[in-house]
């Protein structure tokens, strides 16, 4: 997925992060992909810089395969990134 790829590759890039965990796993009647790190963090409400389009390539991509992306984020506090994904066995 590259989704997953453009996660690791913003952690690794502007995160400072020791540690990053990535799960996968159903969830409530979805699979649920979630990207965590320890890192700075930052402000999900602040726009995003010029030449800084990670997080809107990857609600696209989410979108695309009808996906739900959820970022939650805060300064100091690291970086969840969670994509739940339909059960397409369910459908």
């Amino acid at each position: 997925l590259k989704l997953v790829r453009e996660a690791l590759s913003n952690t690794a890039r502007h995160s400072k992060a020791r540690r990053l965990i990535v799960t996968f796993g159903p969830t409530d009647g979805h699979l649920t992909l979630t990207v965590a790190d320890d890192g700075i963090g930052f402000d999900t409400s602040a726009p995003a810089l010029a030449g800084h389009d990670g997080l809107g390539n990857m609600r696209a991509r989410a979108e695309a395969f009808g996906a739900t992306l959820v970022v939650e984020s805060g300064v100091g506090r690291g970086t969840r990134i969670i994509v739940e994904l339909p059960n397409r066995a369910d459908a």
